[in-house]
């Protein structure tokens, strides 16, 4: 049992419940952002949570508009399912715990809070044979294969972080890094990354994108770290290459699931608008989630943060958000959007104020893949990578 779904945040602290779902979820994977209400706004912040039953674990970024010299900060932290960090990582804004997963849906505790009422999208996981582990793992310090285990073969990880090291792992930075991933095996991964500065005068961004890795973060205009999916064990983990490694240990937290029937690929945005259809997958999906980094296909390090994320269960419940923050420019040009009409955006930044370069509506989920509606679109085919879910016994 799979869905996706968005909810308001309270205003105060406490228990907030969220149900409607149908079902007992086993995971979910949160999205939070810092917009009440669709439309587009100054700066950005964006933050990707793994819950389970027993362990949960956070990546949080935030960029501000009009800055001089430039503000941008992060956190991942391994106590926590939704948080939003002050514009220099310094502070928790926002603070709130997976309390419980329920048989309808699953409870928020709010230890702290602006009194913002954000909307939160996520996406549930469930199914009675459904298995899940969220792992705490550090990456290896040099090239090479590094195997992780679990206690089963996993079908499908999600993995976040911040490159946060042991003296930064729930402890605030300077500087806008996000690393997001999914992989299904060697031939079926993706990942993303984004680069703020921060306290500089003239902007410094950067962004990557590729789908030969599950892992990629960048800085100062070099590969980070990157690694790439070799196998899902047979007994249990999985294992990546390091083709590029950090001399420090770095945290990464993966979310591992079994029995869900999984498809995952890329395809480039339509030059023009209409119906646009992606065949891929052997069966018809319940949910899915896309992402991009607003660029053509490219394995080099691309100048500006420009990402788009969408979910979507039907034409009638979908939902995007996009952020940006434009490289070498004074003042920090950030900007965000929030749209509950489409399933996915790409803007160009305007301090608030952002254009709309490609939009599109989700149409439906088909026999074997899915079809788009593009009711914006330019001349720049730009990637996508796709993750499409349904409930195991559904051919995968």
């Amino acid at each position: 049992m799979i869905k996706s779904g968005s909810f308001v945040l309270n205003a105060g602290t406490g228990d907030q419940e969220i149900s409607g779902l149908g079902f007992k979820p086993k995971a979910i994977v949160a999205f939070a952002q810092q917009q009440t209400a669709d439309g587009s706004a100054a700066s950005w912040e964006v933050c990707v949570g793994f819950g389970t039953s027993t362990s949960q674990a956070v990546s949080s970024t935030k960029a501000t508009d009009g800055s001089n010299p430039t503000r941008s900060g992060r956190r991942t932290d391994n106590t926590k399912f939704i948080q939003v960090v002050s514009d220099d990582g310094s502070t928790t804004v926002i603070s709130a715990s997976l309390k419980s997963l329920n048989s309808d849906g699953f409870t928020i505790n709010i230890a702290s809070t602006d009194g913002v009422q954000r909307v939160i999208n996520y996406l549930a996981i469930g199914g009675n044979r459904t298995l899940v582990e969220l792992k705490e793992v550090t990456t290896n310090t040099g090239t090479g294969s590094q195997t992780f285990s679990t206690s089963f073969k996993p079908d499908l990880i999600f993995i976040h972080g911040t490159v946060a090291s042991s003296t930064t792992l729930n402890v605030g930075a300077n500087g806008a890094i996000m690393e997001f991933g999914i992989a299904k095996s060697p031939t079926k991964q993706g990942a993303m990354s984004l680069r703020t500065g921060s306290t500089v005068a003239t902007q410094i961004d950067e962004k990557r994108q590729g789908t030969a890795s599950c892992v990629i973060a960048t800085n100062g205009g070099a590969t980070f770290h990157e690694a790439n999916l070799t196998s899902m064990n047979e007994g249990g983990g999985f294992t990546v290459n390091w083709s590029t490694a950090n001399a420090t240990a770095r945290y990464l937290h993966v979310l591992c699931v079994k029995n869900v029937s999984v498809e995952m690929g890329s395809f480039n945005q339509a030059t023009g608008t209409g119906n646009a259809s992606v065949t891929s997958s052997r069966f018809r999906a319940k949910t899915g989630f896309w992402f991009s980094f607003n660029n053509i296909t490219t394995s080099s390090i691309v100048e500006d943060t420009r990402h788009s994320f969408g979910l979507a269960n039907s034409p009638f419940d979908r939902r995007s958000l996009w952020i940006a923050d434009q490289d070498n420019v004074s003042p920090q040009n950030a900007s965000s959007n929030l749209d509950s009409t489409k399933v996915l955006k790409m803007m160009t930044p305007a301090s608030g104020s952002p254009t709309t370069d490609a939009a599109a509506d989700f149409v439906s989920y088909d026999a074997s893949g899915f079809t788009w509606n593009w009711t914006t679109a330019d001349a720049t085919a730009r990637e996508i990578i796709y993750l499409l879910l349904a409930d195991i016994g559904t051919i995968s």
